[in-house]
């Protein structure tokens, strides 16, 4: 090869190695969010966000009427509307029949890696003897877990395609903690008392969200909306003031981003596991089963705001399909809600 046209060839060379390995368009790191923040409020049934005044929910109120963002009031849970259950169900856009969590009894202990044995234990087994909880599964292949591991959350599938996403999980359910450990970079589990306990999560978080280390995707799970429901009933004075409290709780994690100049969007999910009657939600009816979704992005105008057009019902386990495809990260087999992205 003539030494002219030497340093060409390096040149095509290097440029073909570079596009062989880059991500593509669309895809982590070069998806339009870089950052999604889901803010899980437990007990907050749909039908009581519509029966809310603006003066008690003033974030909410901008949030939902704005162009920035897309709404359902009136989605809906996964049965049973058991905590656990509808919280793994959110986490890994699977219903509680293939995560296996079925109760807020589920012992993680109990046959959690044994899915693909020919005896299996059912993951959500209560407090049982594992004599009498082994079952044997149809189709063993079939289970989120036939690879001798928990079923994949949001945090395990973005890990997965790019170990240096940086992850976080704030709740109050020691429980869920045996789904996230291997897959989260920060994590807090605060014993809930009231709703003070709620405030020092989210004030905890803001200070991981403005530091040089704040996460791409994150959890938080605040617990109390559903405490003032379970202690007196849903839909009390005490239920909507808890309420607004975590209304203002959204407000700080809001102003928390709009105070970075980051040159990236930031999503913000606010959700809900389970509404409630009177003083429970284990019965299946509308004011337990209907919740409501919202995705904003924080600064910018989507693509199609309002409530309209989503295709049939929204469920919370297309909150984490939605959640990766904005984001740019593949799911995997396992997920079985929707990706909505298209719309933000």
């Amino acid at each position: 090869m003539p030494a002219m046209l030497r340093p060409l060839s390096q040149l095509i060379a290097f440029c073909l190695m570079n596009s062989a390995t880059a991500q593509p368009f669309g895809t982590w790191p070069n998806a339009k969010y870089k950052q999604a923040i889901v803010i899980g409020v437990e007990g907050f049934g749909g039908v009581y966000l519509r029966n809310a005044s603006t003066p008690e929910l003033p974030t909410l109120a901008e949030i939902l009427s704005s162009d920035r963002s897309c709404v359902h009031l009136l989605a809906r849970t996964e049965y049973p509307p058991s905590s656990a259950a509808t919280w793994a169900s959110t986490l890994t856009g699977m219903a509680p029949s293939e995560t296996g969590i079925v109760s807020d009894d589920w012992v993680p202990i109990i046959g959690i890696v044994m899915l693909s044995t020919p005896s299996v234990l059912l993951i959500g087994a209560s407090r049982q003897s594992a004599d009498e909880v082994r079952w044997q599964p149809m189709m063993v292949d079939a289970r989120a877990s036939a690879s001798d591991e928990f079923p994949p959350t949001l945090f395990t599938l973005a890990k997965r395609w790019d170990e240096y996403i940086r992850t976080a999980f704030y709740s109050s359910r020691p429980s869920l903690r045996e789904l996230i450990v291997e897959s989260v970079d920060y994590a807090s589990f605060r014993q809930f008392v009231d709703i003070d306990d709620d405030e020092k999560t989210v004030n905890k978080f803001i200070e991981l969200l403005e530091s040089d280390k704040f996460p791409h995707p994150s959890f938080l799970q605040l617990s109390g909306v559903e405490h003032a429901g379970r202690s007196t009933f849903y839909g009390s004075n005490q239920y909507y003031k808890a309420l607004t409290r975590i209304d203002g709780m959204i407000g700080e994690i809001q102003g928390a981003v709009l105070r970075r100049s980051d040159d990236f969007n930031t999503l913000i999910i606010i959700m809900s596991n389970h509404g409630g009657y009177g003083n429970g939600h284990e019965e299946w009816m509308r004011p337990t089963a209907q919740v409501p979704i919202v995705f904003a992005n924080t600064r910018h105008p989507i693509e199609l705001p309002g409530n309209k057009g989503w295709g049939g019902w929204l469920d919370i386990k297309e909150v984490v399909p939605s959640v990766l495809g904005a984001m740019g990260v593949p799911v995997s087999r396992y997920q079985r809600g929707r990706d909505h992205s298209y719309r933000f």
